[in-house]
């Protein structure tokens, strides 16, 4: 297909014109995100997923530059809920008017050919966006939890155990949770929380199951268990570092990052490969089954 010259400008000027109208949302998705190191490690996951995907597909991206329906709608419900933004003063609706505008966009350049990877990209991205609402209020969940399943294994194990909570002082800055096994102390600290390959592995099931479309109870049943077997993983790096501990030494927070980096990356290359069974197993792509 043809290009013209100011079919090029005028996607430059239009394009512009959206970055320029969510750059403070965008701005502060940066800012949070690069300052919460589970969220910035669960986007470099989605983001790199999603290119291995686009890879796969085994064909030149080109671009269209054509309206159609998806565009039209698009940038319709991004409009009218930025108007809703003007006469509500509701700044949360900026979200979904920002995922509404870069679907309309991402049709508009590379037309409806891309619609289902640029559908499972946008909705996994749209968890992402949930995720960090959410983040500030399941923080503290989680840690009680992963600390209290933790001090009952070991206490099941044989070893004196305590979970205790200590409120801002002089040994802390703010409230910490602190595990104790045979008096060894352990914090419980937010990278404990099982946060960073809880969502990494929600947002990698979500795009998978929005990409190869399996059943939805199969499909459920996926995401079901791939955020149960990323909670009992992390739950297992903690005993783990708990029990190495001792023989660590001056290497224990070498040790704590190669055990956590392994948990991490072997939850997630689990739910890849067994989102393998759900691609079609005939030689048509997956943009040409409906």
């Amino acid at each position: 297909m043809l290009v013209r010259k100011s079919q090029i400008l005028s996607a430059i000027g239009g394009l512009t014109l959206t970055f320029l109208t969510f750059l403070p949302l965008m701005a502060w998705l940066v800012n949070y995100t690069s300052q919460h190191t589970q969220l910035l490690h669960s986007f470099i996951v989605l983001a790199f997923a999603g290119a291995v995907l686009i890879y796969g597909q085994h064909e030149k991206i080109s671009l269209t530059f054509s309206y159609n329906h998806s565009v039209l709608l698009g940038f319709l419900v991004s409009y009218i809920l930025l108007g809703m933004i003007y006469l509500s003063k509701l700044t949360v609706l900026y979200i979904p008017a920002l995922i509404a505008a870069t679907y309309a966009w991402c049709h508009f350049l590379f037309g409806s050919r891309y619609n289902r990877i640029i559908t499972a990209l946008l909705v996994a991205f749209s968890f992402f966006l949930g995720l960090i609402i959410i983040f500030p209020t399941i923080d503290w969940p989680l840690r009680i939890l992963a600390g209290d399943i933790s001090h009952q294994i070991f206490e099941i194990a044989g070893s004196e155990t305590r979970l205790l909570l200590f409120n801002e002082s002089e040994l802390f800055a703010e409230p910490t949770l602190v595990l104790t096994m045979d008096g060894r102390p352990f914090e419980v600290a937010p990278e404990c929380n099982g946060f960073g390959v809880l969502s990494a592995s929600t947002l990698l099931s979500v795009l998978l199951i929005v990409y190869y479309k399996p059943a939805p109870f199969m499909g459920f049943l996926f995401l079901s268990g791939s955020i149960l077997s990323a909670f009992v993983l992390n739950l297992i790096r903690i005993l783990i570092i708990v029990y190495l501990a001792p023989w660590a030494g001056d290497h224990y927070f070498a040790m704590h990052e190669v055990i956590g980096i392994s948990v991490f990356w072997f939850a997630l290359m689990g739910i890849w490969m067994f989102a393998q069974r759900f691609e079609p197993k005939n030689s048509e792509t997956i943009e040409n089954i409906k």
